[in-house]
């Protein structure tokens, strides 16, 4: 088995939408397993493809290793087209959305437990969506550690969306 690294399958309700994969370069890094081996997770560099339920490209997720770096987003052509940036503090998280030309779109702020984040419009200050993470409830107590969570986002115009992440192995 060619390992690439981890990858998160979307779903919505039942129906696979997309994945999420980290490149084998981020995995294979050096500095990156070290920072890994430390438990410092959060300072890991990473590169994620999304592809949709095809398997056709849609962009690629760049941060670079650090505390608190952001993410650059790229179009299926390599193009520059945003980012995520972290804009909050330890005990009160924040992302900022902005674009290529680093106007801000949207910001995502979130409590302190980091299961709910509220999602505001940059210009006009109106909530757009919210984001609550819930954990499912199995039947054995090693499905509730192990297994995934959900997570619901409702939106201003009174729609309700929810998804899962499923991490998966891939053989290559």
């Amino acid at each position: 088995m060619n390992y690439r690294g981890k990858m998160y399958r979307l779903y919505a309700g039942e129906d696979a939408i997309g994945t999420v994969e980290e490149k084998s370069e981020s995995t294979t890094q050096v500095g990156n397993q070290l920072l890994n081996f430390l438990s410092l997770h959060t300072m890991v560099g990473v590169e994620l493809i999304m592809e949709d339920h095809r398997g056709d490209l849609l962009g690629t997720i760049q941060k670079g290793k650090g505390i608190n770096k952001g993410f650059s987003l790229y179009d299926e052509k390599g193009q520059h087209i945003g980012a995520i940036a972290f804009t909050g503090k330890m005990i009160a998280p924040a992302f900022t959305l902005v674009d290529h030309t680093d106007t801000a779109l949207m910001k995502a702020e979130g409590d302190f437990s980091v299961s709910y984040f509220s999602v505001v419009d940059c210009e006009s200050g109106k909530k757009l969506s919210s984001i609550k993470k819930r954990s499912f409830t199995y039947d054995t107590m090693k499905d509730n550690l192990m297994k995934e969570d959900g997570y619901f986002m409702d939106c201003a115009g009174g729609c309700e969306l929810s998804f899962e992440l499923k991490m998966v192995m891939k053989k290559c």
